[in-house]
């Protein structure tokens, strides 16, 4: 964009920063350029490294619990959530087959909102957590509704309407009490917001909304179930998000 033009939609899709386009200068001008990660040549190898010291970066800024090796790269917010909630639920269940509720907050991004319906189609059930009148979504509230047979409890950290930050600590501890994993979508507030991601057993989180670029995102997992693939192939990402990365 040019210098007179007055941006303020940063919080739809944010311009590129210049740290991200010198990044991206840096990875084009190098040896490794072009190279597929998973290619066993020297080429390959240096790539694979740049990618997983993207992970440490990611799992660094998430807070201390989170490890390099439980960051998925996907193609964005939308993906990183799909996969969250199809393929934690699934896990779940495959488990424990009595785990076959999915509850989500009302007022959830559509990334989220729109897979009730495929969670259906599997057999999930799925209920709705509303907020109270200040957006917020109750940690009692979820303790009020949930049971032994939830697999899977999203809250988003931050609305991206809104701007209401959710009790994210609470809400995971209401959801382990019942023995459920708890997804956040942090899109609106990963860098941006403090927030402590500690008890999330996975985090959705996307570039462009901080200044990186679009067509990139992340799903990090504190590791206690991965999620079942949802794209299928040649098994990248540890087995759950097959394709070629995008280093």
């Amino acid at each position: 964009m040019s210098e007179a033009t007055v941006y303020l939609d940063c919080a739809a899709s944010a311009p590129l920063r210049e740290e991200a386009l010198a990044a991206e200068r840096a990875y084009d001008a190098s040896d490794f350029a072009g190279a597929n990660p998973n290619s066993l040549h020297t080429p390959g190898r240096l790539a694979a490294r740049a990618l997983d010291g993207a992970r440490q970066d990611i799992a660094h800024a998430l807070g201390a619990r989170f490890r390099p090796q439980g960051v998925v790269f996907t193609s964005g917010g939308t993906e990183s959530d799909n996969l969250a909630l199809i393929g934690l639920s699934e896990a779940v269940r495959a488990r424990d087959g009595r785990r076959k509720t999915v509850i989500m907050s009302a007022i959830e991004h559509d990334a989220v909102l729109a897979c009730e319906r495929a969670l259906k189609e599997r057999g999930f059930d799925v209920e709705k957590l509303a907020p109270r009148s200040d957006g917020a979504v109750r940690a009692e509230d979820l303790a009020s509704r949930i049971d032994g047979s939830c697999a899977l409890v999203s809250v988003m950290a931050a609305n991206n309407e809104t701007g209401a930050i959710q009790p994210v600590p609470a809400l995971a501890d209401a959801a382990h009490a019942a023995g459920a994993l708890f997804h956040t979508d942090a899109v609106q507030a990963f860098c941006r917001v403090a927030i402590d991601y500690s008890g999330c057993d996975a985090v959705s989180v996307s570039a462009h909304k901080l200044g990186g670029p679009v067509g990139a995102g992340a799903l990090v997992l504190q590791g206690r179930i991965g999620p079942k693939a949802q794209l299928l192939g040649g098994g990248q990402e540890g087995g759950r998000r097959s394709g070629t990365q995008d280093v």
